[in-house]
Formats: structure tokens, C-alpha cells, sequence
């Protein structure tokens, strides 16, 4: 069985987010999609509280599903996709795959039982809407500090004025540590391990660097709410420089053979 395209808890993700994580997984054929993805990605369809833009992607894509589905050769291929939509809770399974689902029944003698027991299993649950998810801000809490000169003019303003014209000699400066910089290494390991899983999914196209930093912060959200784009980078140039991933015109890409 070929490896699926696969978005966890696409259903709870806020329309930012959505946005930036499914821009390739909505241009995809049902063939390289799993099962869920399919069906949350069709019910997005129907969700008003959406950009226009992006509802109309989704559109596009719902209304594709069924003609794929009907172009399907029989053996693996419809075999691979009536596994993933065995997988689906009929709850979450959209008005348009059902319908699809039923069109398939009638017009595929071979594999009419197998869509018979879908749609039955199906028909005993309504399907369950998408309901809007609020997007997520992190606050960053600002401290007031003085501005380098500040402590000049303090300084300045302390010192005693005498009428001489000789000034004291200025102190010699004492050169500074290099400031420690800690790693966290269970934190380096578990987004260095994440970053290559994300990309192994996408092992043929890569990702762009937008849309892999945002869903791994959406993966981290739980165990590590404070991670930053710029950690994301740094961590993805170490695994650059050890050859386990590459980058070109701003896409991000697994390397596959030496590990």
C-alpha cells in the first residue's frame, strides 16, 4: 500500500493555520490522501465561517472527490480507498462522500458490496458539521528597559563637575564571557525527530518553509507552546548540514539513503 498523506486533528485547526497546512494537501489526488483527510477537507466545504478563498479551495476540492473516485482503476488503487474510508467514524463522514459512496455502489458491480457496507455503516449517524476553532495567539510579555545611553547620562549626571581641565583616565574595559547558550536536548531531539516525520510525507515535492514551521509549532503546541519560527530554522539547518535534509527555492525535502 502506497504512504498517505495524512493531517492530524485537521478538524480543530483555526483558519490560519488551516490555510497554511493544507495548501498541498488540497491540490492532491484522493489517491495519495488518507481517508480522514479526505473527509474533514470535503467538510471544510460547507463551513461558512471561512475565508472566501479558502472555502473555495475546498470546494474545488469536494466537488473533484467524486469524479476521482469514478475514475479509479479496479484492483489496488480502489482497494486502497475502501480501506481508508472503512477507517472514517460515521460522524465524520461528509454529505458529498456519502452520495459519492452510494454512485459507486450502483455503478461498480465488482465492488458493490464493499460500498453497500459504507453507506449502511454511515447512514446510522448524521454527519457532524465543522464548527469554527478560534485562532491561537501567542502573548509575549514586553519589559521596559533603558536605552544604552541611559546609563551614560546617570553616570554623567553623578559624576562631580571640577573647574581643572585634566580628565581622570578612562577605566580599561574588561572584556565580556561569551554568553552560555543552553540546549534543551530532549526539546532538540523531539523537533528534529517531528521535522523529519512531517517531511517523510512529502518526500517527493518537499514543503515549503512557511507551511512546515507552522505545523510543526501546531505539533508542538502541547508539549513545547513557546517554540519559535527561528528555532524551527535552526534546528532544520543543523539537520541540512548533516545531510539528512536539503533546501531549494524555499522548500524543505527529506533525504532518503543515508539514514
Amino acid at each position: 500500500m502506497s504512504r498517505r498523506v495524512h493531517i492530524d486533528h485537521l478538524r480543530q485547526l483555526d483558519p490560519v493555520v488551516l490555510n497554511i497546512t493544507v495548501q498541498d494537501a488540497v491540490r492532491s489526488p484522493v489517491t495519495q490522501l488518507s481517508g480522514p483527510t479526505i473527509a474533514a477537507m470535503i467538510a471544510f466545504a460547507d463551513a461558512d465561517f471561512l475565508p472566501k478563498a479558502l472555502k473555495g479551495q475546498f470546494q474545488d476540492f469536494a466537488n473533484r472527490v467524486p469524479r476521482e473516485l469514478a475514475d479509479l482503476p479496479h484492483g489496488g488503487p480502489m482497494e486502497e480507498i475502501l480501506a481508508e474510508l472503512d477507517k472514517l467514524e460515521p460522524e465524520f463522514v461528509p454529505a458529498v462522500l456519502r452520495t459519492a459512496a452510494v454512485k459507486q455502489a450502483e455503478q461498480r458491480p465488482a465492488y458493490r458490496s464493499r460500498w453497500e457496507a459504507l453507506t449502511e455503516k454511515w447512514s446510522a449517524v448524521e454527519p457532524t458539521p465543522i464548527t469554527p476553532v478560534a485562532p491561537q495567539m501567542v502573548v509575549h510579555r514586553v519589559h521596559k528597559t533603558a536605552s544604552p545611553e541611559e546609563p551614560k547620562r546617570r553616570a554623567a549626571s553623578a559624576a562631580p563637575r571640577g573647574s581643572g581641565s585634566s580628565t581622570s583616565a578612562a577605566a580599561p574595559k574588561v572584556p565580556r564571557a561569551a554568553p552560555v547558550k543552553f540546549v534543551d536536548q530532549d526539546r532538540h531531539k523531539w523537533l528534529s525527530e517531528q521535522a523529519l516525520e512531517r517531511l517523510s510525507e512529502y518526500l517527493e515535492q518537499g514543503l515549503r518553509e512557511d507551511v512546515l514551521v507552522t505545523g510543526l509549532r501546531h505539533r508542538a503546541r502541547a508539549q513545547y507552546p513557546d517554540l519559535t519560527p527561528l528555532e524551527i530554522v535552526g534546528v532544520l539547518k543543523e539537520l541540512a548540514n548533516s545531510g539528512r535534509v536539503r533546501v531549494s527555492a524555499g522548500r524543505w525535502k527529506r533525504v532518503i539513503g543515508r539514514w
